[in-house]
């Protein structure tokens, strides 16, 4: 029976309330000058699919020891029913977090690997690329935490890569935007034009049909003080780039295999279309320094790369970009979708 969980976190060390303008436990445990830091996890009872968990996260700086009473409760739909270990909602005290001398930024996500072992950790640092990829091409991105979990459940225990996931509100401030919590119904001419291809054309690169914006499957939407949508895509392991074991095509997207690469965006303006795709192919080098450790990524990102460039040059045709990206998919409209907000291009 599960008694408690030890993190190991391998971040920066962290001085709570050292500078004079206080920032969030996420920047904290992030600083770059890093001495691995040690924490424990002290949760009341096992974790189960479902409900909530009271507990204290304890971590140790130097000689001292801080608690912190965290909420603990399981995420995601699929991962947790189906997975061994399952990823985790964090949700921290505010009074506290202030006390300590921290911004009360209170809730955050943790993504562990969905089973032990090699090929789960592997899976696991190929979702955090996904989301470090997603940073380089644009700053409408959730940040993440690389970190390295030590699990202990009785006398057994384990250790492997997880990563934390900046919250949401946070991700709203530092971005000087708010949540919309109402995300159906929104056509293309609510959105930024280029924040929406972006998030649609980093979708296809990592060939993600597991996603949908108009039913808030995998994306957060925030508005802008223009009144103008921007949406943020997570959880990438459906997607090719990431390849999961359990990974299955999305039909209705018109995947026939988890790689296959399909363009779900909203119809825009062909000239936004050949800018992103430009600034895309632009990033090709930082990319694939991004990913040169990891042999299957390297060839999934110079195939996504060629296809872009195919793109590139078939846009500047008669087709246009979005024919291009639409490919021989283009009829199809994702569920819940305005069919006007993807025009099919005759």
């Amino acid at each position: 029976m599960l008694r408690f969980l030890t993190l190991v976190l391998l971040f920066s060390s962290l001085t709570l309330g050292a500078t004079t303008t206080p920032s969030s436990l996420f920047e904290e445990l992030g600083q770059e000058e890093n001495s691995a830091l040690s924490a424990d996890l002290h949760l009341e009872e096992v974790i189960l699919a479902d409900g909530e968990r009271s507990g204290v996260f304890s971590f140790t700086v130097g000689e001292e020891t801080h608690s912190l009473s965290v909420e603990v409760s399981p995420r995601g739909k699929f991962r947790r029913h189906h997975c061994t270990l399952k990823p985790l909602k964090l949700n921290f005290n505010k009074g506290e977090l202030r006390a300590a001398g921290l911004l009360d930024y209170d809730k955050y996500k943790l993504v562990v690997p969905c089973h032990p072992g090699k090929e789960g950790e592997r899976i696991l640092m190929r979702e955090y690329l996904a989301y470090q990829a997603y940073g380089l091409l644009t700053p409408y991105s959730f940040r993440t935490q690389l970190l390295e979990l030590s699990f202990q459940e009785g006398d057994e225990k384990r250790s492997f890569p997880a990563f934390l996931i900046e919250s949401k509100r946070q991700f709203a401030d530092r971005m000087q935007l708010d949540e919309v919590t109402e995300v159906y119904g929104n056509m293309h001419a609510d959105f930024n034009p280029a924040a929406e291809v972006t998030h649609a054309l980093f979708q296809y690169v990592i060939a993600n049909g597991d996603w949908n914006i108009t039913l808030g499957r995998n994306a957060k939407l925030f508005r802008k003080a223009n009144g103008e949508l921007v949406p943020v895509g997570y959880d990438f392991d459906f997607s090719g780039w990431v390849s999961a074991p359990y990974a299955r095509p999305s039909s209705e997207a018109g995947q026939r295999k988890v790689t296959d690469q399909v363009y779900l965006g909203f119809w825009q303006p062909d000239p936004v279309l050949a800018d992103i795709t430009e600034a895309f192919l632009l990033k090709k080098e930082a990319l694939k320094d991004l990913v040169a450790k990891d042999a299957y990524l390297r060839y999934f990102l110079r195939r996504s790369m060629a296809s872009l460039e195919k793109v590139s040059r078939l846009g500047m045709g008669m087709d246009g970009y979005y024919r291009a990206l639409r490919g021989e998919d283009y009829e199809v409209i994702p569920f819940g979708a305005n069919a006007s907000s993807f025009e099919a291009m005759e």
